[in-house]
């Protein structure tokens, strides 16, 4: 079982969750071909403590076979980098791509785990002035305006960009410190491309 502290561990080795076989034990016989070989690299990876890179293994796997069980492994390996806004978001799509082959005990532990890491996480309303802008928080695509729900941000300074076809792009640096909710507000500037007409007389 993945247990996830207020204070993550000082080093990957440490207090680290079991290795993610041990949530899906059944994974290696349900994948095949390439998305194995992708997951068995990965869990190797993982097992070595090296999260960064068990986690482009499993993104992989999940690639090509799209099983929804994977995401517990990805999420497994973000606790691990401490990127707990993404934990959220994989434990979610977890809950809901996964609904028809979790286990209730595996949806309690799911809804612990989100409980845990949420004093982690700030609330942030994300409003553009332009419909169909692509926001980005850290250089990870959340979605377009308007947003339909709320983006959860990770403690520190966090850079958001947002960005449209024929507009200016937008870069803030937003100190992220917990507690009260966020309310950012983006306007975005047409660009204005400016010609000369070059008149010739003979």
């Amino acid at each position: 079982q993945v247990a996830l502290a207020q204070a993550p561990p000082p080093g990957p080795r440490q207090s680290s969750p079991p290795p993610p076989e041990a949530k899906v034990s059944t994974l290696g016989d349900i994948l095949t071909g390439q998305a194995k070989q992708e997951y068995d690299a990965g869990r190797l990876l993982y097992l070595d403590g090296d999260a960064a890179s068990a986690l482009v293994k499993f993104q992989s796997a999940y690639d090509l076979s799209h099983e929804p069980r994977l995401l517990w492994n990805l999420a497994a390996c973000h606790k691990q980098l401490r990127h707990y806004a993404e934990l959220d978001r994989l434990l979610k799509r977890y809950l809901a791509e996964g609904n028809s082959v979790i286990t209730a005990e595996d949806r309690t532990e799911a809804n612990a785990l989100l409980q845990t890491i949420a004093p982690l996480l700030t609330d942030a309303t994300i409003e553009v002035n332009e419909p169909g802008a692509s926001i980005y928080i850290d250089g990870t695509l959340i979605g377009q305006s308007p947003l339909p729900e709320i983006a959860r941000l990770d403690l520190g300074t966090r850079k958001l960009h947002v960005e449209k076809p024929g507009f200016t792009t937008y870069d803030e640096s937003i100190a992220v410190g917990g507690g009260a909710p966020l309310a950012l507000s983006v306007k975005l500037i047409k660009e204005v491309h400016q010609g000369r007409l070059r008149v010739v007389a003979d």
